[in-house]
């Protein structure tokens, strides 16, 4: 995985908890009986961009694609 691949998905991963959080922080995890769906999809973002990064990573160690 090159230098700027990684720091994109780092970049990804640490601007979705920034919005996630502050999300979570002005409305809280239930607003008005409904769920913060903003929160849920920063979530969802995070674990993905985690995936993607740990996948990459080790397709570097390897050198073989990783089996999912």
């Amino acid at each position: 995985m090159s230098r700027g691949i990684l720091v994109t998905h780092l970049v990804l991963i640490v601007v979705a908890l920034g919005l996630g959080g502050f999300s979570i922080w002005q409305k809280g995890f239930m607003p008005d009986g409904d769920p913060n769906f903003s929160a849920i999809a920063m979530g969802c973002i995070v674990l993905s961009q985690a995936v993607l990064l740990i996948a990459g990573l080790y397709r570097n160690k390897k050198g073989k694609p990783p089996v999912l």
